[in-house]
């Protein structure tokens, strides 16, 4: 007999729990309240949350799969980069839903003050599993659409350095406002690029009127971030290079490069993103 069955022969609080569990963690309450006796004394438990029509546990569903159900929409864009480990250079402020064109209505549960909803003429394809989330494809190919050049050239030298997107999944659209913007990025992007740090850093430098050979092997070395002039090395240290191993590691080959006649030039991630690339570029090829 189950611990929490009552004298009715309905379970109790635990039993509901599962039972939204058991459904991937998120249920309207009109479908809990119908399946379950006993679901009024879940709804009042703290670690379950109720938005709209919705109730969820934190837990185990992502805030962004409860706006996308409360909206009838798919997570894309910037907000879906975030779970495709696509990197952005901020975090952004609202949330960014994909609906079909041919829908006359969003639903508008809750608040839309927090969303971006954008229309989209092409299938919206999702990500294995999670049905609720743009896949890699389709989310850069919004980003395309709807963030600078510099954030759209970041998302392209990651997905197809990573293989995630293949560039015949980059769509570039013919015409419209956004078209010379997207033909822009595509033609900057360069696959081998492995960091935020590096994309940015080269496009300063592209900007700048500075030529730049990136992921570029040297024997004895192996492959470093990014060649000026032929002589000049460019690495951009992110967080990692600030652990002892990794840090006696950069020395090493730095020395090995000094061997080889090359200067090397490291920058953090603050000396890159305060632009400090090109002067000190500028100067060393001025040297």
């Amino acid at each position: 007999v189950h611990p929490l069955r009552d004298t009715y022969g309905f379970h109790g609080d635990m039993d509901a729990y599962q039972y939204v569990r058991d459904r991937g963690g998120i249920v309207t309450t009109a479908q809990l309240r119908r399946a379950r006796r006993d679901a009024e004394t879940l709804l009042a438990r703290t670690d379950v949350k109720v938005v709209g029509n919705l109730a969820f546990l934190p837990g185990v569903v992502h805030a962004d799969q409860v706006r996308a159900r409360l909206h009838g929409g798919v997570i894309t864009c910037v907000s879906a980069a975030r779970h495709h480990g696509i990197p952005l250079r901020g975090q952004p402020g609202v949330v960014h839903l994909a609906v079909p064109s041919s829908r006359t209505r969003v639903r508008n549960r809750g608040s839309r003050t927090d969303v971006v909803v954008h229309r989209e003429t092409q299938p919206i394809s999702t990500s294995a599993g999670r049905v609720w989330l743009a896949d890699p494809a389709t989310t850069v190919n919004r980003m395309l659409l709807c963030c600078d050049e510099v954030d759209a050239v970041i998302a392209l030298d990651h997905v197809l350095t990573r293989k995630t997107v293949r560039t015949e999944q980059i769509r570039v659209p013919g015409t419209g406002p956004s078209a010379r913007r997207v033909r822009r990025a595509v033609a900057r992007c360069r696959p081998g690029a492995r960091s935020l740090l590096e994309t940015v850093a080269r496009l300063d430098l592209e900007d700048a009127g500075i030529p730049v050979e990136v992921a570029v092997r040297i024997d004895g070395v192996g492959e470093v971030d990014m060649l000026v002039g032929g002589k000049i090395v460019v690495e951009t240290d992110g967080k990692g290079h600030a652990e002892e191993l990794q840090w006696l590691a950069d020395r090493e080959r730095d020395l090995r490069l000094a061997e080889r006649g090359f200067v090397v030039v490291r920058l953090t991630y603050k000396q890159v993103m305060a632009g400090r690339t090109v002067p000190v570029v500028r100067r060393m090829l001025a040297g």
